[in-house]
């Protein structure tokens, strides 16, 4: 299915005339695949560096959500020439989350992530919480981990994955890993700085903080303390989205007489938020606000009148005739 979707994707892009789109799926096409060759090499190889670990998931991921960002602002004219600074927002957060993708394996709750944990490990797969804890080990430890690496049955794998775990966890791996996905994820906030500003800026900037925080929730254990919990994340998307859609209506010439209007009628709130709100209690649609006629819109539907001053037509009934007619 998902090569499906992507070639669906490359087909649209080329109907539509978007040859740079296309040459980045292209390009991040060849970088996933050069990866997954990488990954392959480097099978149960113990001597796998950290630089080449980085390699392999900025080539599998971390291109893929780059290349996004570029084509995703190639969309928007107001941000052209800026896919530079997009596409390393992109890359670092695609870091982040194959870094803490692979903490998981140490870390999470089989219950709460849908699939069992040690896969990387079984399948030989040496991620960065193994890199680190195995460089930080005392030579004995390094030992006995180095016989357990040299098994090549899934089977023989998975009966030593408790100790390996151990290991992990008892020499700063896991540690290690999760201060570096920090370390990126301050990297992707800082790319923004001189593009975006606003509401814009504080979405994105949240959802890195997600991807980051995702590690509290699905590993079952208390928050730590130098991260935001991660139940306050829909809170924070909520915030800049109520900014967000008070930034459009402040856009749209509304001026003062729109905020008086809106005080006034507080139930008749500008932006999707607010006429969703309203629609609920009334339970009718209401019209969408407008600049000056907002006060007059709203006394006709309160007296039962149309936008034209008209009696509204009732369910079954015929549209009743202007007056005067």
């Amino acid at each position: 299915m998902g090569d499906y979707l992507y070639s669906k994707a490359l087909h649209h892009l080329c109907l539509t005339g978007q040859s740079e789109a296309v040459e980045l799926l292209a390009r991040t096409t060849v970088l996933m695949s050069e990866a997954e060759m990488l990954q392959l090499e480097h099978r149960y190889d113990m001597e796998t560096t950290e630089d080449r670990y980085l390699q392999i998931i900025y080539q599998k991921t971390a291109s893929l959500i780059e290349n996004s960002c570029r084509i995703g602002v190639a969309f928007n004219p107001r941000l052209k020439g800026e896919g530079e600074a997009f596409g390393e927002f992109g890359a670092k957060t695609g870091l982040v989350f194959q870094i803490t993708d692979d903490i998981f394996d140490y870390l999470g709750d089989e219950r709460r992530l849908g699939k069992p944990t040690g896969q990387d490990w079984e399948e030989g797969r040496i991620t960065l919480p193994l890199i680190a804890a195995w460089r930080s080990a005392p030579e004995a430890a390094r030992v006995r981990i180095g016989e357990l690496a040299g098994l090549r049955t899934s089977e023989d794998r998975a009966a030593c994955w408790t100790e390996v775990k151990d290991f992990v966890t008892e020499h700063g791996g896991v540690d290690y890993s999760f201060a570096k996905a920090r370390e990126f994820g301050e990297q992707a906030k800082a790319a923004l700085g001189p593009v975006a500003s606003g509401p814009q800026k504080d979405l994105l900037a949240v959802a890195v903080e997600y991807v980051i925080n995702r590690l509290n929730y699905n590993s079952g254990g208390a928050p730590r303390q130098d991260v935001v919990w991660a139940a306050s994340i829909p809170e924070r998307f909520q915030d800049c989205e109520r900014r967000e859609e008070e930034s459009r209506g402040r856009g749209r010439g509304h001026g003062s007489r729109g905020a008086t209007d809106a005080r006034r009628y507080p139930r008749f709130r500008f932006g999707r938020a607010g006429r969703v709100a309203s629609a609920r209690k009334t339970g009718r649609r209401l019209p969408d606000p407008g600049p000056a006629g907002t006060v007059r819109r709203v006394r006709l539907l309160r007296a039962g009148l149309g936008p034209l001053g008209c009696p509204r037509a009732r369910p079954g009934q015929e549209h009743p005739q202007r007056p005067g007619r």
